[in-house]
């Protein structure tokens, strides 16, 4: 169900398996992203398949984002700052194994190694370019870049009393991106505290304006099927690709 109120704007819808975007089936055609304009009362429900084959002996995990103004870019915005309510997200356990509790779901790499970790009273996730003094500031609204660089940005991770584990999805242009050369970032989180240190994604080949998204997740491998979560996400900003 896609609805929207209040104003036009576009949307785009994007489904994760395992936490990574898969490419979804809607009315015959295949898209990696669903691009959908609607207006200021609009509601509709679609029905879609996963255009990829995946193992029904086991449960998998699937998180489904929605991000408004997919079509626009923060260096544009009338707003002074980034902003970091821009999507819905949902994570939870697609049962598909009937009473099996076998998940797919495995740790596909290590534990981020952060640069420090520290207190402070704040929690979830944000990505900026504060290489030289790592401070916790809110992005630029633009940033520069070049075609097929391997640019550094900055990562804060953390914060949360309720949970040791977390994973980062990153997407530049509404598709995911690789970071760290890997689909997402595993971070290992001691309660209460902040972890900061390096990401690096490799910028497109194509010259172009890409907004920056992204969505933390408390606690991915967790196997409740009842419980469906809500994901934050991190500050928005734009990559001007030149």
């Amino acid at each position: 169900m896609i609805e929207n109120a209040g104003e036009d704007r576009q949307i785009a819808v994007q489904i994760f398996i395992d936490y990574i975007q898969v490419p979804m089936i809607i009315e015959g055609e295949t898209y990696q992203t669903f691009f959908v304009d609607t207006d200021k009362s609009f509601s509709k429900e679609s029905c879609f398949q996963i255009a990829e084959t995946l193992d029904e002996s086991v449960d998998h995990k699937i998180m489904a984002a929605m991000t408004v103004y997919s079509d626009k870019h923060v260096k544009d915005s009338e707003l002074e700052y980034t902003t970091n309510g821009y999507s819905i997200a949902l994570d939870a356990v697609l049962d598909i194994a009937g009473n099996t509790d076998q998940l797919i779901m495995n740790k596909l790499y290590n534990y981020e190694n952060p640069r420090e970790s520290y207190k402070d009273m704040w929690y979830g996730v944000l990505i900026n370019t504060e290489l030289q003094d790592f401070k916790r500031r809110v992005p630029n609204k633009e940033i520069i870049a070049q075609k097929n660089e391997r640019k550094d940005f900055v990562y804060h991770v953390g914060g949360y009393d309720d949970c040791t584990e977390a994973l980062v999805i990153l997407c530049m242009g509404m598709e995911q991106v690789d970071v760290n050369q890997q689909k997402y970032m595993l971070f290992k989180l001691e309660k209460g505290k902040i972890q900061d240190g390096l990401v690096t994604i490799t910028m497109p080949d194509e010259q172009g304006c890409y907004d920056l998204t992204g969505w933390i997740i408390k606690n991915p491998f967790s196997e409740e099927k009842t419980e469906i979560n809500s994901v934050s996400d991190t500050w928005r900003f734009t990559i001007n690709v030149t």
